[in-house]
């Protein structure tokens, strides 16, 4: 095999750019499709075939139902707050973090 080749496709299969040039599409829409079709349901992979549905707006679905799913902490907990009440240039905040860095702060 030649270096940068997969090696755990079987011989004989269709690699992502080749299937993206077939499909004349990108190869980030092939990784997409292919995400959709190891995470989505069966019935949101058969609306995509019929065409009632994008494979973006399944994955944007998909990604709102697994953030709906994050438990909120329960009861009391620490929060450390390390932001100033004024406005910041990007050099004084990077004189900021790297002074906290070295613990001279």
């Amino acid at each position: 095999m030649t270096r940068g080749s997969n090696q755990h496709a079987p011989i004989g299969a269709t690699s992502n750019a080749q299937a993206a040039v077939l499909l004349n599409v990108g190869h980030g829409t092939v990784e997409r499709a292919k995400q959709v079709l190891r995470e989505c349901p069966p019935d949101v992979v058969q609306q995509i075939e019929r065409g009632e549905r994008t494979v973006n707006s399944a994955l944007r679905d998909l990604k709102q139902s697994k953030q709906q799913h994050i438990p909120t902490p329960k009861g009391l907990y620490d929060v450390v707050v390390i932001d100033p009440p004024w406005p910041m240039r990007k050099a004084a905040v990077r004189r900021y973090r790297n002074a906290l860095a070295r613990g001279s702060i």
